[in-house]
Protein backbone atom coordinates (compact mmCIF):
# COMPACT_ATOMS: atom_id res chain seq x y z
CA UNK A 1 0.00 0.00 0.00
CA UNK A 2 2.99 2.32 -0.42
CA UNK A 3 2.22 5.31 -1.85
CA UNK A 4 -1.64 5.61 -1.34
CA UNK A 5 -3.39 8.23 0.69
CA UNK A 6 -3.92 7.92 4.38
CA UNK A 7 -7.98 7.92 3.74
CA UNK A 8 -7.32 5.05 0.81
CA UNK A 9 -5.21 3.32 3.72
CA UNK A 10 -8.18 2.75 6.18
CA UNK A 11 -10.56 1.96 2.83
CA UNK A 12 -8.44 -1.05 2.23
CA UNK A 13 -8.18 -2.29 5.95
CA UNK A 14 -12.04 -1.43 6.44
CA UNK A 15 -12.69 -3.83 2.96
CA UNK A 16 -10.55 -6.41 3.79
CA UNK A 17 -12.18 -6.38 7.00
CA UNK A 18 -15.24 -7.02 5.16
CA UNK A 19 -14.26 -9.67 2.82
CA UNK A 20 -12.31 -11.39 5.77
CA UNK A 21 -15.49 -11.29 7.84
CA UNK A 22 -17.58 -12.88 4.78
CA UNK A 23 -14.59 -16.07 4.52
CA UNK A 24 -12.68 -14.45 1.62
CA UNK A 25 -9.16 -15.41 1.71
CA UNK A 26 -7.12 -12.02 0.84
CA UNK A 27 -4.02 -11.56 -1.00
CA UNK A 28 -2.42 -8.22 -1.67
CA UNK A 29 0.64 -9.91 -3.39
CA UNK A 30 4.27 -8.67 -4.44
CA UNK A 31 4.31 -10.69 -7.62
CA UNK A 32 2.03 -10.88 -10.93
CA UNK A 33 -0.89 -13.66 -11.44
CA UNK A 34 -1.30 -15.71 -14.61
CA UNK A 35 -4.55 -14.98 -15.33
CA UNK A 36 -6.95 -15.93 -18.88
CA UNK A 37 -5.28 -17.95 -21.51
CA UNK A 38 -1.35 -17.58 -19.46
CA UNK A 39 -1.47 -13.66 -19.50
CA UNK A 40 -1.33 -11.23 -16.77
CA UNK A 41 -4.17 -9.83 -14.27
CA UNK A 42 -3.91 -7.03 -12.00
CA UNK A 43 -5.86 -8.73 -9.49
CA UNK A 44 -9.04 -10.84 -9.01
CA UNK A 45 -12.52 -12.21 -7.52
CA UNK A 46 -12.58 -15.81 -7.46
CA UNK A 47 -15.92 -16.66 -5.51
CA UNK A 48 -14.77 -20.48 -5.66
CA UNK A 49 -12.69 -20.26 -2.21
CA UNK A 50 -13.78 -17.38 -2.33
CA UNK A 51 -10.37 -15.58 -2.86
CA UNK A 52 -9.67 -12.10 -3.62
CA UNK A 53 -6.01 -11.24 -4.89
CA UNK A 54 -4.35 -7.60 -6.18
CA UNK A 55 -0.88 -8.04 -7.55
CA UNK A 56 1.94 -5.48 -7.88
CA UNK A 57 1.75 -2.36 -10.01
CA UNK A 58 3.41 0.06 -11.99
CA UNK A 59 2.06 2.88 -9.96
CA UNK A 60 -0.15 3.39 -6.47
CA UNK A 61 -2.86 4.50 -8.24
CA UNK A 62 -3.37 2.22 -10.42
CA UNK A 63 -2.70 -0.50 -7.68
CA UNK A 64 -5.73 1.24 -5.44
CA UNK A 65 -8.01 1.20 -8.71
CA UNK A 66 -7.14 -2.84 -9.09
CA UNK A 67 -7.84 -2.68 -5.54
CA UNK A 68 -11.29 -0.79 -5.92
CA UNK A 69 -12.53 -2.51 -8.90
CA UNK A 70 -12.13 -6.25 -7.30
CA UNK A 71 -13.96 -5.00 -4.08
CA UNK A 72 -16.73 -4.22 -6.11
CA UNK A 73 -16.65 -7.84 -7.60
CA UNK A 74 -16.69 -8.87 -3.94
CA UNK A 75 -19.71 -6.77 -3.31
CA UNK A 76 -21.37 -8.06 -7.04
CA UNK A 77 -20.76 -11.94 -5.27
CA UNK A 78 -22.06 -11.18 -2.23
CA UNK A 79 -25.14 -9.38 -3.04
CA UNK A 80 -26.15 -11.64 -5.47
CA UNK A 81 -26.13 -9.28 -8.50
CA UNK A 82 -27.87 -10.40 -11.73
CA UNK A 83 -24.77 -9.34 -13.64
CA UNK A 84 -22.49 -11.46 -11.10
CA UNK A 85 -25.05 -15.01 -11.04
CA UNK A 86 -26.24 -14.47 -15.02
CA UNK A 87 -25.00 -18.02 -17.34
CA UNK A 88 -24.76 -19.29 -20.44
CA UNK A 89 -27.39 -22.06 -21.74
CA UNK A 90 -26.63 -24.92 -19.92
CA UNK A 91 -25.72 -23.07 -16.79
CA UNK A 92 -22.23 -22.48 -17.91
CA UNK A 93 -20.08 -19.22 -16.80
CA UNK A 94 -18.97 -17.40 -18.95
CA UNK A 95 -15.66 -16.35 -17.59
CA UNK A 96 -14.81 -19.99 -17.50
CA UNK A 97 -15.94 -20.96 -21.37
CA UNK A 98 -13.87 -17.66 -22.40
CA UNK A 99 -10.88 -18.69 -20.47
CA UNK A 100 -10.60 -22.33 -21.97
CA UNK A 101 -11.86 -20.72 -25.61
CA UNK A 102 -8.34 -18.35 -25.39
CA UNK A 103 -6.48 -20.87 -24.02
CA UNK A 104 -7.26 -23.11 -27.24
CA UNK A 105 -9.36 -25.67 -25.27
CA UNK A 106 -12.58 -25.27 -26.56
CA UNK A 107 -14.02 -23.51 -30.27
CA UNK A 108 -16.76 -21.32 -30.24
CA UNK A 109 -18.74 -19.99 -32.87
CA UNK A 110 -18.73 -16.13 -33.53
CA UNK A 111 -21.91 -16.08 -31.62
CA UNK A 112 -21.02 -18.46 -28.42
CA UNK A 113 -17.92 -16.02 -28.26
CA UNK A 114 -19.87 -12.56 -28.22
CA UNK A 115 -22.75 -14.28 -26.01
CA UNK A 116 -20.03 -15.25 -23.29
CA UNK A 117 -18.42 -11.68 -23.96
CA UNK A 118 -21.79 -9.47 -23.78
CA UNK A 119 -22.63 -11.53 -20.09
CA UNK A 120 -18.75 -10.53 -19.17
CA UNK A 121 -19.15 -7.01 -19.79
CA UNK A 122 -22.66 -6.41 -18.34
CA UNK A 123 -20.66 -7.43 -15.53
CA UNK A 124 -17.64 -5.44 -15.68
CA UNK A 125 -19.86 -2.45 -16.59
CA UNK A 126 -21.28 -2.81 -13.12
CA UNK A 127 -18.67 -3.10 -11.87
CA UNK A 128 -16.86 -0.25 -12.93
CA UNK A 129 -20.26 1.75 -12.28
CA UNK A 130 -19.92 0.76 -8.56
CA UNK A 131 -16.41 1.70 -8.51
CA UNK A 132 -17.15 5.27 -9.79
CA UNK A 133 -19.46 5.55 -7.37
CA UNK A 134 -17.15 4.59 -4.33
CA UNK A 135 -14.94 7.31 -5.98
CA UNK A 136 -17.72 9.83 -5.67
CA UNK A 137 -18.41 8.60 -1.94
CA UNK A 138 -14.98 8.48 -0.46
CA UNK A 139 -12.92 11.51 -2.26
CA UNK A 140 -9.84 10.71 0.02
CA UNK A 141 -9.18 7.80 -2.41
CA UNK A 142 -7.19 10.18 -4.31
CA UNK A 143 -8.38 8.91 -7.81
CA UNK A 144 -9.88 11.09 -10.37
CA UNK A 145 -13.27 10.02 -11.99
CA UNK A 146 -12.12 11.57 -15.08
CA UNK A 147 -9.03 9.42 -14.85
CA UNK A 148 -10.85 6.11 -14.03
CA UNK A 149 -13.30 6.39 -16.63
CA UNK A 150 -10.52 6.68 -18.84
CA UNK A 151 -8.99 3.34 -16.96
CA UNK A 152 -11.94 1.75 -16.66
CA UNK A 153 -12.16 2.46 -20.75
CA UNK A 154 -9.83 1.03 -21.82
CA UNK A 155 -10.17 -1.94 -20.10
CA UNK A 156 -13.67 -2.65 -21.37
CA UNK A 157 -12.19 -2.21 -24.58
CA UNK A 158 -9.91 -4.53 -24.49
CA UNK A 159 -12.33 -7.57 -24.30
CA UNK A 160 -13.14 -6.18 -27.52
CA UNK A 161 -9.67 -6.52 -28.70
CA UNK A 162 -9.28 -10.42 -27.01
CA UNK A 163 -12.51 -11.22 -28.87
CA UNK A 164 -10.54 -10.78 -32.04
CA UNK A 165 -6.80 -11.55 -31.45
CA UNK A 166 -7.95 -14.42 -28.75
CA UNK A 167 -4.70 -13.43 -26.71
CA UNK A 168 -5.09 -11.97 -22.94
CA UNK A 169 -2.70 -9.28 -22.28
CA UNK A 170 0.83 -9.63 -21.01
CA UNK A 171 1.08 -5.85 -20.07
CA UNK A 172 -1.60 -3.90 -18.31
CA UNK A 173 -3.72 -1.89 -21.03
CA UNK A 174 -5.15 0.34 -18.31
CA UNK A 175 -1.71 1.32 -16.74
CA UNK A 176 -0.59 2.93 -19.95
CA UNK A 177 -0.91 6.32 -20.05
CA UNK A 178 -1.12 6.34 -24.27
CA UNK A 179 -3.96 4.31 -24.14
CA UNK A 180 -6.16 5.84 -21.17
CA UNK A 181 -5.55 9.49 -23.25
CA UNK A 182 -7.41 8.01 -26.21
CA UNK A 183 -10.59 7.39 -24.06
CA UNK A 184 -13.60 9.35 -22.79
CA UNK A 185 -13.59 10.88 -19.43
CA UNK A 186 -17.00 11.16 -18.33
CA UNK A 187 -19.07 8.19 -19.55
CA UNK A 188 -18.26 4.70 -19.58
CA UNK A 189 -18.39 2.63 -22.83
CA UNK A 190 -21.39 0.93 -23.97
CA UNK A 191 -21.41 -2.92 -24.23
CA UNK A 192 -20.86 -2.52 -28.14
CA UNK A 193 -18.48 -0.21 -28.00
CA UNK A 194 -16.63 -2.01 -26.09
CA UNK A 195 -17.49 -5.52 -27.84
CA UNK A 196 -16.33 -3.61 -31.23
CA UNK A 197 -13.58 -0.98 -30.41
CA UNK A 198 -12.92 1.67 -33.40
CA UNK A 199 -10.41 0.59 -35.34
CA UNK A 200 -8.38 3.43 -34.18
CA UNK A 201 -8.52 2.42 -30.30
CA UNK A 202 -7.99 -1.17 -31.15
CA UNK A 203 -5.21 -0.84 -33.14
CA UNK A 204 -3.64 1.10 -30.41
CA UNK A 205 -4.44 -1.42 -27.52
CA UNK A 206 -3.32 -4.37 -29.66
CA UNK A 207 -0.02 -2.64 -30.41
CA UNK A 208 1.18 -1.73 -26.75
CA UNK A 209 0.01 -5.05 -24.12
CA UNK A 210 1.82 -7.95 -26.28
CA UNK A 211 5.62 -7.04 -25.91
CA UNK A 212 6.61 -9.56 -23.17
CA UNK A 213 5.02 -12.46 -25.51
CA UNK A 214 8.22 -14.58 -27.00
Amino acid sequence: MDGITEDARRYVSAAVADMQASGVTVTLATEDSNGFGGGKLGGYFDEDGPTFFVAQAVSPQVWLSVFVHEYQHFRQWQSKSPTWTAKLGGDCCAWYVFDAWLQGVVELTPQQRDDALRVILECERECETMALAELSAHAGLGLTPAWYHRAANVYLAWYGVARLLRQWYQLSPYADETLTQLMPSDRLLSIEESLRPSPHIFGAIAANVFSEIA
